[in-house]
Formats: structure tokens, C-alpha cells, sequence
């Protein structure tokens, strides 16, 4: 199982992280820590192994989002 923790917003990026969890434990060579450049108008689109989100407005504290594309499978 894959999880993404949103960690808020640093000089118009977005601060997200990818973690990956095998048997309730956290993968530490499957932890991503990755920043998305926020366009213009707030929104912004982020990728990881295949998932795709439209991020819709973002805060510090909040974001909302939509999943275009889930997870690949393989």
C-alpha cells in the first residue's frame, strides 16, 4: 500500500510525500519526499508510479484534489 501525506506549501510548491507500507511498516527505500510547482491559479499536477492528481487549491494546512488516474498495479 502506497500513501501520500500532503505537507504543505514552500516558496509556491506544493511538499508531498510517498510512502510505501508492506505489513503495516513503512518501506524506507520506498519514501519519496517530492515538491510540485503551484501554476498561477493555485492548481497543479502531481504524478507517482502511474497515479496522477489534480490538485485544486492548496494551503498550508489543506489540500483539495482530484485522483485523474490510481496507482499502477504492476
Amino acid at each position: 500500500q502506497t500513501l501520500m501525506y500532503y505537507q504543505g506549501i514552500i516558496n509556491k510548491k506544493i511538499k508531498v510525500s510517498f510512502r510505501e507500507f508492506k505489513n503495516n511498516l513503512a518501506r524506507p527505500s520506498f519514501t519519496q519526499d517530492i515538491q510540485y510547482q503551484l501554476e498561477s491559479d493555485g492548481s497543479a499536477e502531481i504524478g507517482f508510479k502511474g497515479l496522477r492528481i489534480k490538485v485544486i487549491n492548496a494551503t498550508n494546512n489543506n489540500i483539495t484534489y482530484k485522483v485523474i488516474k490510481g496507482y499502477n498495479k504492476n
